[in-house]
């Protein structure tokens, strides 16, 4: 959503990018599971019934962004990119991908304690340490999608941070700081479900279909000043 006009409108932002994600992967749902003889829909269901349940925290986070969208501060807007940059769907690649690095696995909870400790040193720490995770998905890039699509989104927002708090009233920056480190928090803790889905996607990733990496969009850090 367009950041050129304040109030209610934007007040939806978290929400409508999460709602978005689901009809998109509802309609994807059969043509996936066609394609897979159905061994697809339990990606699916997971990956669906995960955003419902986003989708019930995000009221929560854009009603609190509405009286700093106020201000003239995009949080909750400018921290998404529209789901209508998703790739077009493909349901099998001109090339099967090598097999998946096990060596190379990410550890929920290894990747959770580094964003956390980084996150208490300071925004500027924290987006390094999200472009020292996404750089540890390299070797195994046609898997692990929906984690480093999560991590891509952290980096945005950390390096989005600094710059809403700077524009912010001295009076208010505390108060968004928190509300900034909370959501981030959220984000950390949806970290273990990625990886959980991202497993499950492995096998039919191995054969050239593509699930879950052409489902999101890249997040490109944003030029908002």
């Amino acid at each position: 959503m367009s950041f050129s006009v304040l109030g209610e409108e934007l007040n939806r932002c978290f929400y409508d990018h999460v709602k978005d994600a689901i009809v998109l992967n509802k309609i994807r749902k059969p043509l996936y599971a066609k394609a897979t003889n159905k061994d697809s829909l339990k990606i699916s269901r997971y990956l669906i019934l995960w955003e419902r349940f986003i989708i019930l925290k995000s009221r929560k986070y854009d009603r609190k962004a509405a009286q700093f969208n106020q201000m003239g501060i995009p949080f909750m807007c400018e921290d998404f990119v529209d789901m209508k940059l998703t790739p077009e769907i493909i349901l099998n690649t001109s090339q099967i991908p090598r097999p998946y690095l096990s060596s190379q696995s990410p550890k929920g909870k290894a990747i959770k304690s580094r964003l956390k400790t980084s996150l208490q040193e300071g925004y500027k720490s924290f987006k390094k340490q999200t472009e020292n995770e996404i750089q540890r998905l390299e070797m195994n890039s046609s898997y692990d999608c929906l984690l480093r699509h999560l991590l891509e989104s952290l980096r945005r927002t950390g390096d989005l941070a600094p710059r809403y708090l700077e524009r912010t009233p001295k009076q208010h920056k505390k108060k968004l700081n928190k509300l900034l480190t909370k959501y981030l928090k959220l984000q950390i803790f949806g970290i273990s479900q990625a990886i959980f889905i991202d497993k499950k996607a492995r096998s039919i990733q191995a054969k050239g279909i593509p699930i879950l990496c052409n489902d999101v969009p890249h997040v490109e850090l944003s030029p908002w000043q």
